[in-house]
């Protein structure tokens, strides 16, 4: 879950949430619930440089090269199989959504703002 590649404009907008309150999204990833179940945000996507115009001592200077910010794990074929897969993936999107939240009020989905 989360958001992978956004487009540019997007993207952007992240960026600068991230930029004005470093301790968000911080947060985000390191509640408990989150953590316990995807332990960290995919590194599939992260620039080897900071973006432009971001200066490398910024704060959050980790999380503004991610490109993508989403979250996930493997569950194997007796988790996928067993009777309790439906409870499993319920605490798998609870421990997802305020990640998600933040992102849709990042990039400017109209409503979110009010939820996170």
């Amino acid at each position: 879950g989360g958001m992978w590649m956004p487009e540019r404009s997007a993207l952007d907008r992240i960026r600068a949430a991230i930029a004005a309150s470093p301790e968000a999204l911080e947060a985000l990833v390191r509640a408990p619930a989150f953590r316990r179940r995807f332990r960290r945000l995919d590194a599939e996507a992260i620039l080897k440089r900071m973006p432009r115009g971001y200066p490398g001592t910024h704060p959050a200077a980790k999380w503004l090269r991610y490109r993508s910010f989403t979250a996930t794990r493997m569950l194997s074929e007796r988790e996928i199989q067993g009777p309790g897969l439906p409870a499993r993936l319920e605490r798998d999107f609870a421990a997802l959504l305020p990640l998600v939240r933040w992102l849709n009020a990042a990039i400017g989905y109209p409503g979110w703002e009010r939820r996170y």
